[in-house]
Protein backbone atom coordinates (compact mmCIF):
# COMPACT_ATOMS: atom_id res chain seq x y z
CA UNK A 1 0.00 0.00 0.00
CA UNK A 2 2.90 2.35 0.74
CA UNK A 3 4.33 1.70 -2.74
CA UNK A 4 0.97 2.38 -4.38
CA UNK A 5 0.56 5.55 -2.34
CA UNK A 6 3.96 6.67 -3.58
CA UNK A 7 2.89 5.78 -7.11
CA UNK A 8 -0.18 8.00 -6.77
CA UNK A 9 1.86 10.93 -5.43
CA UNK A 10 4.66 10.47 -7.96
CA UNK A 11 2.15 10.31 -10.78
CA UNK A 12 0.45 13.39 -9.35
CA UNK A 13 3.72 15.28 -9.48
CA UNK A 14 4.36 14.04 -13.01
CA UNK A 15 0.97 15.20 -14.30
CA UNK A 16 1.18 18.48 -12.40
CA UNK A 17 4.57 19.35 -13.88
CA UNK A 18 3.59 18.40 -17.43
CA UNK A 19 0.64 20.76 -17.26
CA UNK A 20 2.55 23.47 -15.40
CA UNK A 21 5.04 23.62 -18.27
CA UNK A 22 2.16 23.27 -20.78
CA UNK A 23 4.08 20.50 -22.50
CA UNK A 24 0.87 18.49 -22.29
CA UNK A 25 -0.71 20.88 -24.78
CA UNK A 26 -0.90 18.90 -28.06
CA UNK A 27 0.32 21.88 -30.06
CA UNK A 28 3.56 21.96 -28.03
CA UNK A 29 4.30 18.35 -28.99
CA UNK A 30 3.29 18.59 -32.64
CA UNK A 31 5.29 21.81 -33.06
CA UNK A 32 8.29 20.02 -31.55
CA UNK A 33 7.98 17.20 -34.07
CA UNK A 34 7.70 19.81 -36.83
CA UNK A 35 10.94 21.33 -35.42
CA UNK A 36 9.30 24.75 -35.18
CA UNK A 37 9.29 25.15 -31.39
CA UNK A 38 11.35 23.44 -28.71
CA UNK A 39 9.60 23.75 -25.35
CA UNK A 40 9.00 19.98 -25.25
CA UNK A 41 12.71 19.40 -25.91
CA UNK A 42 13.60 21.91 -23.18
CA UNK A 43 11.58 19.98 -20.61
CA UNK A 44 12.61 16.56 -21.94
CA UNK A 45 16.34 17.32 -21.81
CA UNK A 46 16.00 18.94 -18.38
CA UNK A 47 14.24 15.84 -17.04
CA UNK A 48 16.70 13.50 -18.80
CA UNK A 49 19.74 15.34 -17.43
CA UNK A 50 18.33 15.28 -13.90
CA UNK A 51 17.44 11.59 -14.25
CA UNK A 52 21.04 10.87 -15.22
CA UNK A 53 22.35 12.68 -12.15
CA UNK A 54 19.81 11.02 -9.84
CA UNK A 55 20.67 7.57 -11.17
CA UNK A 56 24.40 8.27 -10.91
CA UNK A 57 24.12 9.42 -7.28
CA UNK A 58 22.00 6.43 -6.28
CA UNK A 59 24.48 4.11 -8.00
CA UNK A 60 27.63 5.76 -6.60
CA UNK A 61 26.28 5.77 -3.03
CA UNK A 62 25.19 2.13 -3.23
CA UNK A 63 21.54 2.96 -2.60
CA UNK A 64 20.37 1.52 -5.93
CA UNK A 65 22.59 -0.08 -8.52
CA UNK A 66 22.20 1.09 -12.09
CA UNK A 67 21.05 -1.85 -14.23
CA UNK A 68 21.30 -1.32 -18.00
CA UNK A 69 19.05 -3.34 -20.27
CA UNK A 70 19.79 -5.12 -23.52
CA UNK A 71 18.21 -4.37 -26.85
CA UNK A 72 14.97 -5.95 -28.04
CA UNK A 73 14.97 -8.03 -31.20
CA UNK A 74 12.12 -8.03 -33.69
CA UNK A 75 12.88 -11.62 -34.55
CA UNK A 76 13.82 -11.13 -38.21
CA UNK A 77 17.57 -11.15 -37.67
CA UNK A 78 18.06 -7.90 -39.59
CA UNK A 79 18.73 -5.16 -37.04
CA UNK A 80 21.45 -6.46 -34.77
CA UNK A 81 19.07 -7.30 -31.95
CA UNK A 82 17.49 -3.83 -31.84
CA UNK A 83 14.67 -4.27 -34.35
CA UNK A 84 11.88 -3.91 -31.78
CA UNK A 85 13.52 -0.77 -30.41
CA UNK A 86 13.69 0.71 -33.90
CA UNK A 87 10.19 -0.21 -35.07
CA UNK A 88 8.57 0.52 -31.73
CA UNK A 89 10.29 3.87 -31.37
CA UNK A 90 9.35 4.92 -34.90
CA UNK A 91 5.67 4.02 -34.41
CA UNK A 92 5.63 5.77 -31.04
CA UNK A 93 7.02 8.96 -32.57
CA UNK A 94 4.51 8.84 -35.39
CA UNK A 95 1.73 8.50 -32.83
CA UNK A 96 3.07 11.50 -30.92
CA UNK A 97 3.00 13.61 -34.08
CA UNK A 98 -0.61 12.61 -34.78
CA UNK A 99 -1.95 13.05 -31.24
CA UNK A 100 0.27 15.65 -29.60
CA UNK A 101 0.47 13.19 -26.73
CA UNK A 102 2.31 10.14 -25.41
CA UNK A 103 1.38 7.16 -23.18
CA UNK A 104 2.01 9.17 -20.00
CA UNK A 105 1.14 12.68 -21.12
CA UNK A 106 -2.39 11.68 -22.13
CA UNK A 107 -3.32 11.20 -18.46
CA UNK A 108 -2.27 14.77 -17.61
CA UNK A 109 -4.30 15.87 -20.63
CA UNK A 110 -7.34 14.08 -19.19
CA UNK A 111 -6.97 16.04 -15.94
CA UNK A 112 -6.47 19.30 -17.81
CA UNK A 113 -9.64 18.72 -19.82
CA UNK A 114 -7.95 18.81 -23.23
CA UNK A 115 -9.90 17.65 -26.31
CA UNK A 116 -9.78 14.25 -28.00
CA UNK A 117 -8.24 12.42 -25.03
CA UNK A 118 -11.04 9.83 -25.12
CA UNK A 119 -10.14 9.00 -28.72
CA UNK A 120 -6.43 8.73 -27.86
CA UNK A 121 -7.19 6.40 -24.95
CA UNK A 122 -9.55 4.29 -27.06
CA UNK A 123 -6.90 3.86 -29.75
CA UNK A 124 -4.25 3.10 -27.16
CA UNK A 125 -6.37 0.50 -25.38
CA UNK A 126 -7.19 -1.21 -28.68
CA UNK A 127 -3.49 -1.36 -29.58
CA UNK A 128 -2.59 -2.81 -26.18
CA UNK A 129 -5.27 -5.48 -26.56
CA UNK A 130 -4.05 -6.30 -30.08
CA UNK A 131 -0.44 -6.63 -28.89
CA UNK A 132 -1.53 -8.78 -25.96
CA UNK A 133 -3.55 -11.23 -28.02
CA UNK A 134 -1.13 -11.42 -30.96
CA UNK A 135 2.02 -11.97 -28.90
CA UNK A 136 1.48 -15.70 -28.35
CA UNK A 137 1.11 -16.35 -32.08
CA UNK A 138 4.03 -14.09 -32.94
CA UNK A 139 6.31 -16.01 -30.60
CA UNK A 140 5.32 -19.26 -32.32
CA UNK A 141 6.27 -17.85 -35.73
CA UNK A 142 9.15 -15.64 -34.57
CA UNK A 143 10.76 -17.27 -31.52
CA UNK A 144 13.17 -14.35 -31.10
CA UNK A 145 10.45 -11.68 -31.12
CA UNK A 146 11.22 -9.24 -28.28
CA UNK A 147 14.12 -11.41 -27.17
CA UNK A 148 16.33 -9.24 -25.00
CA UNK A 149 20.02 -9.22 -25.75
CA UNK A 150 22.93 -8.83 -23.38
CA UNK A 151 22.89 -5.55 -21.44
CA UNK A 152 24.84 -2.91 -23.33
CA UNK A 153 25.49 0.55 -21.94
CA UNK A 154 27.32 3.57 -23.32
CA UNK A 155 29.80 3.71 -20.44
CA UNK A 156 30.70 0.05 -20.98
CA UNK A 157 31.39 0.71 -24.65
CA UNK A 158 33.51 3.76 -23.82
CA UNK A 159 35.18 1.95 -20.90
CA UNK A 160 34.62 4.98 -18.69
CA UNK A 161 33.01 4.78 -15.20
CA UNK A 162 29.23 5.16 -15.29
CA UNK A 163 29.03 8.24 -12.98
CA UNK A 164 31.54 10.12 -15.14
CA UNK A 165 29.65 9.43 -18.37
CA UNK A 166 26.33 10.27 -16.69
CA UNK A 167 27.60 13.65 -15.49
CA UNK A 168 29.16 14.34 -18.88
CA UNK A 169 25.94 13.57 -20.73
CA UNK A 170 23.88 15.67 -18.33
CA UNK A 171 26.27 18.56 -18.94
CA UNK A 172 25.93 18.18 -22.70
CA UNK A 173 22.13 18.13 -22.42
CA UNK A 174 22.12 21.34 -20.40
CA UNK A 175 24.45 22.94 -22.95
CA UNK A 176 22.07 21.97 -25.75
CA UNK A 177 19.21 23.58 -23.81
CA UNK A 178 21.25 26.77 -23.53
CA UNK A 179 22.01 26.88 -27.25
CA UNK A 180 18.43 26.12 -28.29
CA UNK A 181 17.14 28.89 -26.01
CA UNK A 182 19.22 31.43 -27.95
CA UNK A 183 17.42 30.66 -31.19
CA UNK A 184 14.06 29.42 -29.88
CA UNK A 185 13.22 31.27 -26.62
CA UNK A 186 10.72 29.26 -24.61
CA UNK A 187 8.63 32.32 -23.74
CA UNK A 188 8.15 33.14 -27.41
CA UNK A 189 7.13 29.56 -28.14
CA UNK A 190 4.81 29.30 -25.14
CA UNK A 191 2.99 32.44 -26.28
CA UNK A 192 1.78 30.45 -29.29
CA UNK A 193 -0.37 28.16 -27.13
CA UNK A 194 -1.24 30.49 -24.27
CA UNK A 195 -4.05 33.03 -24.41
CA UNK A 196 -3.12 36.74 -24.28
CA UNK A 197 -2.62 37.80 -20.68
CA UNK A 198 -1.67 34.35 -19.39
CA UNK A 199 1.33 34.78 -17.12
CA UNK A 200 4.65 32.96 -17.47
CA UNK A 201 6.89 32.18 -14.51
CA UNK A 202 10.64 31.64 -14.89
CA UNK A 203 12.11 31.23 -11.41
CA UNK A 204 10.94 30.81 -8.76
CA UNK A 205 7.74 29.26 -10.17
CA UNK A 206 4.43 30.07 -8.54
CA UNK A 207 1.05 28.36 -8.54
CA UNK A 208 -0.61 31.53 -9.75
CA UNK A 209 1.04 31.63 -13.16
CA UNK A 210 -0.39 30.01 -16.26
CA UNK A 211 2.85 28.27 -17.19
CA UNK A 212 6.30 27.55 -15.81
CA UNK A 213 9.65 27.43 -17.53
CA UNK A 214 9.78 23.90 -19.04
CA UNK A 215 13.37 23.55 -17.84
CA UNK A 216 12.38 24.14 -14.21
CA UNK A 217 9.50 21.69 -14.57
CA UNK A 218 11.82 19.19 -16.26
CA UNK A 219 14.38 19.30 -13.45
CA UNK A 220 11.64 18.77 -10.87
CA UNK A 221 10.25 15.92 -12.97
CA UNK A 222 13.67 14.27 -13.06
CA UNK A 223 13.79 14.37 -9.26
CA UNK A 224 10.65 12.21 -9.22
CA UNK A 225 12.95 9.37 -10.26
CA UNK A 226 13.96 9.08 -6.60
CA UNK A 227 10.60 7.86 -5.24
CA UNK A 228 9.93 5.93 -8.45
CA UNK A 229 13.20 4.00 -8.33
CA UNK A 230 13.08 3.35 -4.59
CA UNK A 231 9.49 2.05 -4.59
CA UNK A 232 8.96 0.72 -8.12
CA UNK A 233 12.53 -0.38 -8.68
CA UNK A 234 12.40 0.57 -12.35
CA UNK A 235 12.09 4.35 -12.47
CA UNK A 236 9.51 6.41 -14.30
CA UNK A 237 7.45 4.84 -17.07
CA UNK A 238 3.86 4.68 -18.27
CA UNK A 239 3.09 2.11 -20.96
CA UNK A 240 3.10 -0.98 -18.71
CA UNK A 241 0.22 0.60 -16.80
CA UNK A 242 -1.81 0.36 -20.00
CA UNK A 243 -1.15 -3.38 -20.03
CA UNK A 244 -2.62 -3.65 -16.55
CA UNK A 245 -5.76 -1.76 -17.59
CA UNK A 246 -6.13 -3.67 -20.87
CA UNK A 247 -5.65 -6.97 -19.06
CA UNK A 248 -8.41 -6.11 -16.59
CA UNK A 249 -10.71 -5.25 -19.50
CA UNK A 250 -9.80 -8.45 -21.34
CA UNK A 251 -10.55 -10.63 -18.33
CA UNK A 252 -14.09 -9.28 -18.10
CA UNK A 253 -14.81 -10.52 -21.64
CA UNK A 254 -12.50 -13.53 -21.90
CA UNK A 255 -12.61 -16.12 -19.13
CA UNK A 256 -9.54 -17.82 -20.63
CA UNK A 257 -7.59 -14.59 -20.97
CA UNK A 258 -4.51 -15.93 -19.19
CA UNK A 259 -4.39 -18.83 -21.64
CA UNK A 260 -5.12 -16.79 -24.75
CA UNK A 261 -2.99 -13.77 -23.82
CA UNK A 262 -0.41 -14.50 -21.08
CA UNK A 263 1.19 -11.19 -22.06
CA UNK A 264 -1.26 -9.31 -19.84
CA UNK A 265 -0.11 -10.98 -16.63
CA UNK A 266 3.59 -11.04 -17.52
CA UNK A 267 4.23 -7.43 -18.50
CA UNK A 268 1.69 -5.40 -16.55
CA UNK A 269 2.51 -2.83 -13.85
CA UNK A 270 -0.03 -1.86 -11.22
CA UNK A 271 2.45 0.79 -9.98
CA UNK A 272 2.31 2.54 -13.34
CA UNK A 273 -1.48 2.14 -13.51
CA UNK A 274 -1.88 3.89 -10.16
CA UNK A 275 0.65 6.53 -11.23
CA UNK A 276 -1.55 7.20 -14.28
CA UNK A 277 -4.44 7.97 -11.94
CA UNK A 278 -2.13 10.36 -10.12
CA UNK A 279 -1.25 12.06 -13.40
CA UNK A 280 -4.92 12.76 -14.02
CA UNK A 281 -5.19 14.36 -10.58
CA UNK A 282 -1.97 16.32 -11.06
CA UNK A 283 -3.07 17.65 -14.43
CA UNK A 284 -6.41 18.69 -12.95
CA UNK A 285 -4.83 20.53 -10.00
CA UNK A 286 -2.36 22.37 -12.23
CA UNK A 287 -5.07 23.39 -14.68
CA UNK A 288 -7.25 24.59 -11.80
CA UNK A 289 -4.57 26.98 -10.55
CA UNK A 290 -3.69 28.08 -14.09
CA UNK A 291 -7.35 28.86 -14.83
CA UNK A 292 -7.65 30.79 -11.57
CA UNK A 293 -4.66 32.95 -12.52
CA UNK A 294 -6.20 34.46 -15.65
CA UNK A 295 -9.43 36.12 -16.69
CA UNK A 296 -10.72 34.05 -19.57
CA UNK A 297 -9.17 30.96 -21.18
CA UNK A 298 -5.63 29.75 -20.47
CA UNK A 299 -4.95 28.39 -23.95
CA UNK A 300 -4.99 30.22 -27.25
CA UNK A 301 -7.71 29.43 -29.76
CA UNK A 302 -5.20 27.49 -31.87
CA UNK A 303 -4.08 25.32 -28.95
CA UNK A 304 -7.54 24.77 -27.48
CA UNK A 305 -8.68 22.61 -30.41
CA UNK A 306 -6.00 19.98 -29.75
CA UNK A 307 -5.08 17.94 -32.83
CA UNK A 308 -8.42 18.96 -34.34
CA UNK A 309 -9.43 15.50 -35.52
CA UNK A 310 -10.96 12.51 -33.76
CA UNK A 311 -9.57 10.21 -36.46
CA UNK A 312 -6.03 11.54 -35.99
CA UNK A 313 -6.35 11.16 -32.21
CA UNK A 314 -7.63 7.58 -32.44
CA UNK A 315 -5.12 6.40 -35.04
CA UNK A 316 -2.30 8.20 -33.27
CA UNK A 317 -3.33 6.69 -29.94
CA UNK A 318 -3.19 3.26 -31.54
CA UNK A 319 0.34 3.93 -32.82
CA UNK A 320 1.45 5.32 -29.45
CA UNK A 321 0.74 2.10 -27.62
CA UNK A 322 1.57 -0.24 -30.47
CA UNK A 323 5.00 1.33 -30.66
CA UNK A 324 5.64 1.59 -26.94
CA UNK A 325 4.63 -2.03 -26.33
CA UNK A 326 6.76 -3.32 -29.20
CA UNK A 327 9.71 -1.34 -27.81
CA UNK A 328 8.73 -2.28 -24.25
CA UNK A 329 8.81 1.32 -23.11
CA UNK A 330 7.60 4.82 -23.91
CA UNK A 331 8.82 8.41 -23.85
CA UNK A 332 9.46 8.32 -20.11
CA UNK A 333 10.43 4.65 -19.82
CA UNK A 334 13.13 4.88 -22.48
CA UNK A 335 13.69 8.63 -22.67
CA UNK A 336 14.05 9.30 -18.95
CA UNK A 337 14.76 6.01 -17.17
CA UNK A 338 16.37 3.97 -19.95
CA UNK A 339 18.71 6.73 -21.10
CA UNK A 340 19.59 7.43 -17.45
CA UNK A 341 21.00 3.89 -17.26
CA UNK A 342 22.87 4.65 -20.53
CA UNK A 343 21.23 1.62 -22.16
CA UNK A 344 22.02 1.55 -25.89
CA UNK A 345 18.56 0.18 -26.69
CA UNK A 346 16.91 3.19 -25.09
CA UNK A 347 19.06 5.66 -27.05
CA UNK A 348 18.08 3.86 -30.25
CA UNK A 349 14.39 3.89 -29.28
CA UNK A 350 14.40 7.62 -28.51
CA UNK A 351 16.30 8.46 -31.71
CA UNK A 352 13.76 6.48 -33.75
CA UNK A 353 10.93 8.10 -31.80
CA UNK A 354 11.98 11.59 -32.86
CA UNK A 355 12.74 10.39 -36.39
CA UNK A 356 9.27 8.87 -36.66
CA UNK A 357 7.61 12.00 -35.33
CA UNK A 358 9.57 14.36 -37.55
CA UNK A 359 8.96 12.28 -40.69
CA UNK A 360 5.24 12.02 -39.92
CA UNK A 361 4.95 15.80 -39.60
CA UNK A 362 7.01 16.23 -42.75
CA UNK A 363 4.75 14.09 -44.94
CA UNK A 364 1.34 14.79 -43.39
Amino acid sequence: MVNLGTALLTGGGFGFLLDRAKTDVPLAITEQMAMHHFTMMRMFLGASATSLLVMAVLHATGIKERVPRGGLALGLGKCGGYGANMLGGTLLGSGMALTGSCPGTVWAQVGAGLPYVVHIIAGGMLATLVVGYLEKGLLEKLPNYQKRGEPKALDQMLKIPYPAVAVGMATVMMAVIKVVEVYFPWKVSSALWLAPGAGLASFPPTLHSAAWDPLVAGVLLGLLQVPAILTNGAGLGASAGWVYAAGMAAKTCDQKCEEHAPYFTRTRSIWQAVAALGMVCGGFISNYYASASVVGPVLSAKAAVGVGSAASAFCGGFLLLLGSRIANGCTSGHGLTGMATLSIGSFITVACMFAGGILTKLFL
